[in-house]
């Protein structure tokens, strides 16, 4: 039994030590909670795949130049856009797409009137998403290279400055897509910006 006592022996010349300077501590504060993961729209929204809806002004189509959100990095190849892409993209006077390795990944276009925003469709993360643009102008605005985003994403075109190549009725430029989510940014280069004359 003696045995046994004797290594708890050795600690009570360092719990006596501690007694005689004191305690110096301080009360430990106690950190705000947190909100569960999945109460915000945007967390919701990734849980069931389906993007974050972003207020567009109803007057002019414009979506709020925002810091997107999503959490996923864009994909590091695109997928091409459906046929009913332009179904989705609704009347527009012209159009203009991205196209990479022979594919259509990008489908824009506006009104004639400068006073709207452009909108756009492009697949992400399996869905095809339709984005309003962040600049009015309409469709000169699409035609330069617009900016889109959808709250979780924003995709921007860089189309090459000068003259166009013209092919049977459309305007052709070499040009970059950049996609930006709160997770990353990717860029797409290589493509072609090709718009209707």
């Amino acid at each position: 039994m003696m045995a046994a006592i004797r290594p708890y022996a050795r600690l009570a010349p360092v719990a006596a030590l501690g007694l005689v300077t004191g305690c110096q501590c301080t009360p430990v504060q106690q950190e705000e909670a947190s909100p569960p993961p999945g109460s915000t729209a945007e967390e919701f929204a990734a849980q069931i795949n389906q993007p974050a809806k972003v207020a567009v002004n109803p007057a002019n189509g414009l979506a709020p130049s925002v810091q997107p959100t999503g959490t996923s990095l864009p994909p590091e190849k695109l997928a091409p856009v459906s046929g009913r892409a332009p179904l989705l993209l609704g009347k527009v006077d012209g159009g203009c797409r991205f196209e990479q390795g022979g594919q259509t990944v990008f489908l824009a276009g506006a009104a004639a009137s400068t006073d709207k925003a452009g909108r756009a469709v492009v697949m992400l993360d399996g869905v095809e998403r339709v984005m309003p643009g962040t600049d009015l102008g309409g469709r000169q605005v699409v035609e330069s290279g617009p900016t889109v985003t959808d709250g979780e994403y924003k995709v921007e075109v860089y189309r090459a400055a000068g003259m166009p190549e013209e092919l049977q009725g459309e305007r052709r430029w070499p040009a970059e897509l950049v996609i930006t989510s709160g997770a990353g940014q990717r860029r797409y280069p290589s493509g072609t910006w090709t718009c209707k004359s």
